[in-house]
């Protein structure tokens, strides 16, 4: 109703997870696969049409998710001395900053020659600990 009183509506394409599982790496890996299709239209407006896109990930908290139950099956199948020492012990590694960027490298401006548009991405998580806004500050 916001957007329609806004007279966005027409503009706007929601992309949203449906939540059907209880299984949280199935949740993890819709989202994840979510937020690359919202990536995609975004894209498509930008190269196609040269319009600029916004997308938002309202939370990259299920790439984790997706990322570590990933790690526990390369740990099942090649072993554990296969896999990088501080994936196993749950710390970043290049191959997660591959993970991440794979999705965050999808926002820029684009050439003419591509279209001339541009993709902004904005990407939100929650801070652990942090249950809602210190009313205080």
């Amino acid at each position: 109703e916001r957007l329609k009183n806004a007279g966005i509506l027409d503009d706007v394409i929601v992309v949203s997870v449906c939540n059907t599982s209880a299984d949280p790496v199935t949740k993890a890996a819709e989202a994840t696969a979510v937020a690359a299709t919202a990536c995609a239209i975004g894209e498509a407006f930008a190269h196609g049409e040269g319009k600029n896109s916004l997308v938002i990930v309202d939370s990259i908290d299920d790439f984790k998710i997706l990322w570590d139950a990933t790690t526990r099956v390369l740990v099942n199948v090649f072993g554990v001395d296969s896999v990088v020492d501080a994936d196993r012990n749950g710390g970043a590694s290049s191959e997660m900053r591959g993970f991440y960027s794979a999705l965050i490298q999808r926002a820029g401006q684009f050439k003419e020659s591509k279209g001339g548009g541009s993709v902004t991405l904005a990407l939100l998580t929650s801070i652990p600990g942090n249950d809602g806004i210190d009313e205080s500050t």
